[in-house]
């Protein structure tokens, strides 16, 4: 008797460990579906710390270029091994920054000056003399007045959360400053060419000289921020108590569109605008045609493998414009961090945010993804007439 109760008791345990295996199996199995269903998530990159507030970014051949409040960065792509250099006197948070295949230009904390940087194999400091007479006092950063002397030194460089410095790419850059003195009182452009050569072998530094420089005054009324400025062939357009477009020499033109732009994109072989929640475009940057669409809130417009993308502080979203459909894409992983820029190669999609750097694969940016209707709040509005 006592010899069957152990025999049963035993067969029992035998049982009892079977379950317990196949639970602990079967929970194994799950955990590796789960992790292969949420493969594509937003992942963050920790090779870049969270607390790096981000500003701008891109994606130039296998490295990924940006700015954060303290550092110009560049991030291999390949082995996710990030390089950093000192801005020394930090970059504007509040604003944005421009980086072009050649450049990486960004706003000083204090507003006072612009600091431009070559990109090359790693990324080499730019400096201007700050006396056209005296060869070796030299500055990194471009303040007004070392460019025209008749400008005071408490010029402040107007801001942009999108672009307030453009470029052509190449050797012209455009920005704007404000000249608070009274006798030059006002909003100026400044249209700047530049040519550089490299001192020593040895150094990552590059001397820079004034080739060409442009002022022209816009207005006496102050303005705090320029909404938006976008190089596209050979123009600049910008909207600063206007909509206007520059050419190369400097000359500036008024278009013809009521409302300031507030954001300015490149789509299908044209530039696109929107100005007052209408959406407009143009083949060459003079002639603009109203699209007969509306949106709201103004985002900010990007582009994944042809397809039209918007970002609304934290949120990305799909805009389908000829079906006239949003879909609120998937941004969980980011913690809700406000988006600042989003770039991707044939791979990856990359988010850089207030709050670090965020990936994931290309092949899921765009999956479960939701409609949105005009009846949800919160979301981005999109009509057409």
């Amino acid at each position: 008797m006592l010899i069957g109760l152990k025999s049963g008791g035993c067969m029992k345990i035998y049982k009892l460990n079977l379950i317990l295996f196949i639970m602990l199996v079967l929970c194994s199995c799950e955990k590796k579906i789960t992790e292969t269903v949420n493969a594509d998530s937003w992942k963050s990159v920790n090779t870049i710390p969270n607390d790096h507030y981000i500003i701008n970014s891109k994606i130039i051949g296998d490295k990924l270029y940006y700015h954060t409040m303290k550092w110009m960065g560049i991030l291999d792509l390949n082995t996710g091994i990030p390089n950093l250099w000192d801005n020394m006197i930090g970059f504007y948070p509040y604003s944005g920054s421009h980086i072009s295949d050649n450049y990486l230009v960004g706003l000083s904390f204090d507003k006072k000056c612009i600091s431009i940087s070559k990109i090359d194999t790693e990324i080499r400091r730019i400096l201007l003399k700050k006396n056209s007479q005296d060869t070796t006092n030299y500055s990194c950063y471009i303040y007004p007045a070392f460019l025209d002397s008749t400008f005071s030194t408490n010029c402040e460089i107007i801001t942009s959360f999108k672009q307030p410095i453009s470029s052509n790419g190449t050797n012209q850059f455009l920005f704007f400053f404000y000249e608070p003195s009274s006798e030059k009182y006002g909003i100026y452009s400044c249209l700047l060419d530049i040519s550089y050569y490299k001192p020593y072998e040895w150094d990552n530094l590059l001397i820079y000289k004034k080739d060409r420089c442009i002022i022209n005054k816009i207005d006496e009324t102050y303005s705090y921020d320029i909404q938006d400025i976008y190089y596209y062939k050979g123009k600049y357009v910008f909207s600063l108590h206007g909509n206007k477009i520059m050419d190369g020499n400097g000359n500036i033109s008024d278009l013809s569109i009521r409302f300031s732009f507030d954001d300015i994109f490149e789509y299908q072989d044209k530039l696109w605008a929107v100005s007052g929640s209408h959406i407009y475009n143009t083949p060459d940057g003079d002639n603009w045609t109203d699209t007969g669409h509306t949106i709201s809130p103004c985002p900010t417009f990007f582009e994944i493998n042809g397809t039209l993308c918007a970002i609304v502080n934290e949120s990305l979203f799909e805009v389908d414009l000829t079906n006239v459909k949003v879909y609120r894409l998937d941004n969980s992983g980011m913690d809700n961090h406000r988006i600042t820029s989003v770039n991707h190669n044939n791979k990856d999609v990359y988010v850089s945010t207030r709050g670090g750097l965020y990936t994931r694969p290309l092949s899921g940016f765009f999956k479960n993804k939701q409609l949105l209707t005009n009846s949800k709040s919160g979301s981005l509005h999109l009509d057409k007439k």
